[in-house]
């Protein structure tokens, strides 16, 4: 007899026809908002588990029920045993001829057909393995779909609430940043858990055997309780945690002093590392004031470099907004800003195309930064429109960001995608084209692009699970060529000849990406390395000097909060008495003191010895006209109060390829890398 499983109610019973569950697995829910339905996406993804474990799950109840109706009946083994043999017989289920147990017959009989059962529906769970597996895609493959939804109804909701509704309106939106990663965790873990199916199969079916043989069974912890347990661990956390921000909150009425708090942070290649971050503290976050770029990391870099960087930036960003992708054309401006501080025409660009962008707090920050040290002289028609569109930003509301503005930026990094291509850092290709599909989730040839290049980066998972999506949405007319090689593509993965890593090549990768960093770090484009020293870090997980080269290039790029949290991970997990990184390490430990003093980013241009602001320090900051720290908040990453869909920047699109099952929506790390 095969057993891998069996398909009873969750009374324990048999169901009445013998048959397998339904093929289609669970039903979805219905949602009232997108929201509910896009924060429900991890439960699902546990559902379609724990459906798919049902069956070993009944088998594992099965065992112990056997063993427990044994004990109290004092049967035989050998005489349950032929039981269990006749009950299987023909097809029919008797007790034959073992009359000693005639009081018990009705009870016998039903532990038997229960074991009749099992033979008929554990049959079925390589069947339920393979629907839980293909739901779990879709459900991971709804989240571009999802975000962009939530991010507009959500926004819509914020317009019209009044009073204490918008607190969780603002809350919902939080959460709704931090769910396509969390997501991405839910559908690797939910993969990782059918994969184990198998094998607890295998064991619940010689614990059967054993049961029926009157032998020791080995424990076994359903799939189905271990969910439902989890969740309830889960609330009680909150709970936890709920009580603990309130004990926080009153103890902060009487006391001063800061708390420190041990947190787990998992970086983007999979090393993890214990930090210590200090407990809530609102920081007042500030831009570098004109003639400050001796405070800031500019300082010591190549005046040469510096000089051709920004003239790329700025042709960057002028081909950027003749394109229509005002987003990436301020991300360009911006970054020329924060190499040339003094610069104050940079200024006035990223405020201009940050509000032809919709991204109107960056907008207004920087035009009130060209208004407030521009000379009248000099700028007399820049600042007379740079008033008139802050004038415009006080009067009305920021208008969301139309399909129109995300196509534009989406086929700016379509043609990042291509160039990465090019280059055969199809990890990148695939996130970035990933990242774009998100943006414009109608346009489904993209889908077919990420799982391209999620074939050619080995990451096979990803490309089945690309290519199956799209064979449900492709248009037989408008994507024939594409529906056409994704079949060639299902054949060849089907044959098991998706690439594998050869002996070495992983390495070499690795190398390759490495030297490209350095190159682009030599360049100053600090944020296109930082996504070539991720991709190597996730080829290479335990290479933990790739994470300072992550760190200082984030640094080295101001991005402060990324730099921290790298340079946190090589610290815990490398020896500092190692001479290959004991210089690396004191560096690194010495911009963390820093970060930790000052905060982030004010950390970025402070000597280091300025105290973090206190809670008390944190209202509205005037601007110093005499230059020093302290100055207006720095600028948003990306669209900060558009009340638009994400907005992403072209600079970003470098975030590490995703692993095993559905990596590639990591790229939602970047997007709330640029939110914070």
């Amino acid at each position: 007899m095969s057993l891998f499983g069996c398909d009873l109610s969750a009374s324990g019973s048999a169901s009445a026809s013998g048959s397998t569950a339904p093929a289609e697995g669970p039903p979805a829910p219905e949602y009232e908002r997108t929201f509910d339905e896009f924060v429900d996406v991890p439960n699902q993804m546990t559902a379609q588990v724990v459906w798919a474990a049902e069956p070993i799950d009944n088998a594992v109840r099965l065992a112990d029920e056997i063993a427990a109706l044994r004990a109290e009946l004092d049967i035989d083994p050998a005489a349950f045993s032929a039981m269990c043999t006749v009950a299987f017989k023909d097809g029919t289920i008797e007790i034959g001829a073992v009359t000693e147990y005639e009081d018990a017959r009705a009870k016998i009989e039903a532990t038997l057909a229960k074991i009749k059962q099992v033979g008929v529906d554990l049959q079925g769970v390589p069947g339920r393995i393979k629907v839980a597996g293909k739901n779990i895609g879709k459900l991971a493959m709804s989240t571009p779909k999802l975000a962009l939804k939530t991010t507009k109804e959500l926004s819509g909701e914020l317009a019209v609430a009044v009073g204490d509704g918008g607190v969780q309106i603002e809350a919902d939106i939080a959460t709704a940043k931090e769910l396509p990663n969390t997501v991405k965790n839910a559908a690797t873990e939910a993969k990782n858990s059918l994969t184990e199916l198998p094998a607890k199969a295998a064991q619940a079916t010689k614990n059967l055997m054993a049961a029926m043989n009157g032998e020791a069974i080995e424990p076994m912890e359903t799939t189905g309780d271990a969910a439902v347990e989890g969740e309830a661990e889960a609330e009680v956390a909150v709970a936890t945690t709920d009580a603990a921000e309130t004990a926080t909150t009153d103890a902060a009425a009487t006391t001063t002093t800061d708390a420190a708090a041990t947190t787990t942070t998992t970086t983007d290649a999979g090393a993890t590392a214990a930090t210590t971050t200090t407990a809530a503290v609102p920081n007042v976050a500030v831009m570098p004031p004109p003639g400050s770029a001796n405070q800031s990391t500019v300082a010591g870099l190549p005046p040469a470099a510096v000089t051709a960087r920004i003239a790329k930036l700025q042709k960057i960003g002028k081909e950027a907004a003749d394109r229509g992708d005002w987003l990436s054309a301020a991300d360009a401006f911006e970054e020329a800003y924060v190499l040339a501080p003094d610069n104050l025409v940079l200024a006035y660009k990223t405020g201009d195309a940050a509000a032809k962008a919709k991204d109107c707090e960056r907008a207004r920050i920087n035009l009130e930064r060209f208004v407030q040290y521009g000379d009248q002289t000099l700028f007399a028609p820049e600042l007379a429109l740079a008033n008139k569109t802050l004038g415009e930003l006080k009067t009305f509301e920021c208008p969301p960001r139309t399909p129109a503005d995300e196509a534009a930026l989406a086929g700016t990094l379509v043609k990042r995608a291509e160039e990465l291509g090019k280059q055969e850092d199809w990890g990148g290709a695939a996130t970035t084209y990933a990242l774009a599909y998100q943006l414009t989730p109608e346009d489904h040839a993209l889908a077919f692009q990420v799982a391209v290049a999620s074939w050619n980066s080995r990451e096979c998972a990803d490309a089945d699970t690309y290519f199956a999506y799209f064979l449900t949405v492709g248009d037989p007319k408008l994507h024939r060529t594409q529906l056409r090689e994704t079949k060639r593509y299902q054949e060849e993965s089907a044959a098991g000849m998706c690439p594998k890593w050869a002996v070495g090549e992983k390495e070499t990768h690795a190398r390759d990406l490495y030297a490209e960093a350095q190159a682009l770090d030599l360049e100053l484009d600090f944020k296109a390395a930082i996504g070539k020293y991720e991709r190597a870090y996730y080829i290479l997980p335990t290479n933990h000097a790739l994470a300072f080269r992550i760190g200082d290039a984030a640094w080295k790029g101001q991005e402060c909060e990324q730099a921290q949290a790298a340079f946190s991970t090589f610290t815990a997990n490398v020896d500092a008495t190692d001479p290959r990184h004991s210089a690396d390490v004191k560096i690194a430990k010495g911009i963390l003191a820093r970060i930790d003093s000052a905060g982030c980013p004010n950390a970025l241009w402070s000597s280091g010895g300025a105290k973090k602001p206190a809670a008390s320090d944190t209202a509205d900051v005037v601007p110093d006209p005499g230059g020093e720290v302290g100055g207006d908040e720095r600028p948003p990453k990306s669209g900060g109060g558009g009340g638009g869909s994400v907005a992403c920047s072209v600079t970003d699109q470098d975030a590490p390829a995703g692993g095993l099952a559905f990596g590639l929506l990591l790229l939602a790390a970047a997007i709330r890398r640029r939110e914070d």
